[in-house]
């Protein structure tokens, strides 16, 4: 697996590395979300934890 930013070249070799907290994360469920996301990167892939803030995380969900 690859991170779907073009820029970006985390792959999930990375993962092997036991200090390396990255995580990969698939397209919202949330039809809305879903949009933004394919208008922002132009492809269905996952993308890295490297392109999040701790403040864009809601630790208070079912999803």
């Amino acid at each position: 697996m690859r991170c779907g930013i073009f820029v970006c070249n985390l792959d999930n070799q990375s993962k092997k590395n036991p200090l390396n907290k990255d995580k990969f994360h698939r397209f919202p469920k949330n039809f809305d979300f879903c949009k933004q996301w394919l208008n922002a990167i132009k492809r269905t892939a996952s993308v890295s934890s490297k392109h999040f803030l701790d403040s864009d995380y809601n630790y208070n969900t079912n999803s």
